[in-house]
Order: C-alpha cells, then structure tokens, then sequence
C-alpha cells in the first residue's frame, strides 16, 4: 500500500508514453528475483496479453499506468479503477481529478470511481461487465488507497492475478508512505517491490520481483522529486514482470517476518523538531520527507520567565546542516556559543555572516548544528531569517541574545 497526498501532474506519465520504449531497450541494472527462490507450485501464470483492471490514483501510479499504455503487447484490455473525485483530500486541497484518472481519460480506456462512502465505498464496487475474467486477468493495484474486499480478489483466484507494486525493499516500511519514510529515516538503500494482496492485508503477499537501488535516487532531494524518480523505476519493474510473469512467478518468496517495518501514514505530530532527540542531518531528513505536506514545526518560548510575551509555534523552512568546523570558520563566535556547555538543543543565534539562525541540535560526531534561513510565525507571512530575529529579539536571553525553541 502507498497513500500519498499532495501529488505532481501526469508530466512523469506522459514522459513515459514518448520515452518507455527507448528506456526499456537499455541494460537495466535490476536485480529482481531472490536469491534463494524456489518454485511457486505446479499453476504456472500464463504469458501476456492480459486482461488488466488497474486500480491507482496518484501521479507515481501514473506512471506505472503510461508505462502499460505504452507496452500494447502486454494487455488485450485495459480497464482503470479510481477513487471517487470528490473523496480525495490532498492536505488542504481538493483534486477534482486524480493523475491516473486523467491518463485515462487522455487514452479514452474503460473507466470506473469507487463508489462513495454514503454509498457502501469499496464494499459496494462491482467488476466492468466488459472485463473477461479468466487465468489471464490481473487485478493491478497501485497507489490506490484501499483495502481491497475479499470479494473482488476472490474474482482473481490464483495469487499472480492479484497483484500490487510498491516503493520499498517489502518487508521494509510496509504501509502508505514508504519514500517519505525511508527519506526521513536517512536509509541508503531501498527499492521497489511487486507482491501479491492478501486478503484483510496491505503489504503482505509474496514478493514476485523486487529491484534495490541507492537511496535516494536523487541526492539532497525532497519527497515530490524522489517520487517521480521511484516512479519511473516502478514502472519499469511492472513492464519487465508482466512481460515473462511466468519466470518471475516462478522464483518469487514469501516475505520475511524478521525484518518488517513500518511506514504509517503522515501526520502533523511528525514534522514537530525534537530538539534534544535529533540530530541536524534528522531534522533536515524530515524535512525533506514531510515539509511538502507538513513542514518542520516548533515553539518558540520567551528566554526570560518574568515577561508578558506567550510561546508562539513557529515552521522552519530552507534548513541545512552545518558542520562545526565549516561554522567556525565562518562565523567563530557562533561557532563558540553553540560549543558551549551551557547552550542547550533548541538555542538558537543569528548568524549575519551566514544570513541564517544556527540552532543547536542533538550532539553528532563530527558536531553539527542547524541552519535556518526562512521562519513563519503562527498568522505572520514567511520571513528570512534576519528579518524574522529582528521581530522577534525582544524574546532573546538580554546576555547571550539567544532564543529559545522547544
């Protein structure tokens, strides 16, 4: 399962009905098969064409649809499943029409919405009467969002019929935002997986291909820029699988247990900066992951008790880490305040030498700390940082002119 929320257009989709075949001409350098696979049992998948109901919504599901669209052998039809237009919330906004739906429109293919909620919602779906349901039909399922009914996978009996790509090394960070997660977890490895659905389950099935690569994709990257990335590497994994499923079938395997993650869903509670618990490369990690939809938040408290101003919550934006050494060199008596013992996680300066606020951080070896270049008051417009002190010195410590966070 992956559930994301604010998404890009089909541009990533539409690239790859002009490009897919050229792309998928070149070595690839995926490693999918186990390497201790053993055969699946006597009921081997038959080869393409397929009959394929794809159920997705977002753009990185767009791009494993246009990369099918553009791969006519693969399919002898074609049907879209997505979730009604007006249930879908991405942050504060509205997408009247989602990216997989658009594509399907674009290439006018059969297209069905989950019924509403006041409607009975996945519970209440019923099958197109123009797909065939045979041993060469496919339940596809991709970004969707939804617990399939025991109902509608009992339409696809065998376990390759029913199947689901998701952007992670499964069993690693099952559930709805693996790349946010591995983003923010700094991992250096991670992946894409193809695997059965399982009834009452999200993340669960066998695993029938699965390729690794360094993560991230792209270096220093936020979330939306490593979805398109993973996307195409997603949609390149789908062509190779249903283009010799039965081989893939074949050296597929059960998921190991031992090493499951998570990856819930996102909330607002986790861009909240814990200054005493994370380091400057975690806060910049989060940063990275969550600031599309909930950027990095703290508090602001007055330096000194006995004074009328009140905590106000304050978002970070434009962070970066800094090593020690490269503050020092910069801006010395920064650099000396935040090596003091007294200065604690959540103390932060104004650097004029760096157009910034220097924040000290959980320790790291070698020492980092935080730069701040961009802060917004709670009902206040966004501000860079020299401007945001000067608001706000009133609240600094009168002798080392630090602020507080927490």
């Amino acid at each position: 399962m992956m559930l994301l929320r604010k998404t890009r257009p089909v541009s990533t989709a539409r690239a790859w009905l002009a490009h897919s075949r050229v792309r998928l001409a070149l070595p690839t350098a995926f490693s999918a098969f186990s390497t201790a696979s053993t055969s699946a049992g006597p009921d081997v998948p038959p080869r393409a064409p397929y009959d394929v109901l794809f159920c997705g919504t977002d753009a990185f599901a767009a791009s494993s649809l246009a990369a099918l669209i553009s791969q006519r052998e693969l399919y002898s039809s074609l049907h879209v499943l997505t979730p009604a237009d007006a249930g879908q919330k991405w942050g504060a906004r509205r997408m009247r029409v989602s990216p997989v739906k658009q594509l399907a429109l674009e290439h006018s293919l059969p297209h069905q919405q989950v019924p509403a909620v006041e409607d009975g919602g996945m519970a209440a779906y019923t099958l197109p009467s123009d797909l065939p349901l045979s041993r060469s039909s496919i339940l596809l399922t991709c970004s969707f969002g939804h617990l399939i009914p025991d109902l509608l996978l009992d339409a696809f009996p065998q376990p390759w019929q029913r199947i689901n790509i998701h952007p992670s090394l499964l069993p690693q960070l099952r559930g709805a935002a693996p790349i946010q997660w591995a983003l923010a977890r700094r991992l250096t490895r991670s992946g894409v997986s193809i695997q059965t659905l399982e009834k009452g389950k999200f993340d669960t099935g066998r695993i029938i291909a699965q390729t690794a690569f360094d993560f991230p994709p792209l270096k220093d990257a936020g979330f939306l820029e490593v979805q398109d990335a993973m996307a195409e590497r997603a949609a390149r994994l789908l062509v190779q699988t249903l283009s010799d499923l039965p081989t893939y079938w074949a050296n597929s395997w059960e998921q190991d247990e031992a090493q499951r993650s998570l990856a819930p869903k996102l909330k607002s509670t986790h861009s909240v900066v814990q200054w005493s618990r994370m380091q400057a490369a975690d806060i910049v990690a989060r940063n990275n992951a969550f600031s599309y939809l909930y950027p990095l938040i703290t508090t602001l408290h007055p330096a000194v008790e006995a004074t009328s101003f009140r905590p106000v919550e304050v978002t970070l934006s434009d962070v970066a880490a800094i090593a020690h050494a490269d503050l020092d060199a910069v801006d010395p008596a920064a650099a000396q305040a935040m090596h003091d013992a007294a200065t604690q996680p959540g103390c932060a300066l104004l650097s004029s030498a760096l157009s910034a606020l220097v924040v000290k951080t959980k320790a790291s070896n070698p020492p980092h700390h935080l730069l701040v270049r961009t802060l917004k008051t709670a009902g206040k417009k966004s501000k860079r940082a020299q401007e945001w002190y000067a608001a706000y010195h009133d609240r600094a410590h009168p002798t080392t002119r630090m602020l507080i966070f927490a």
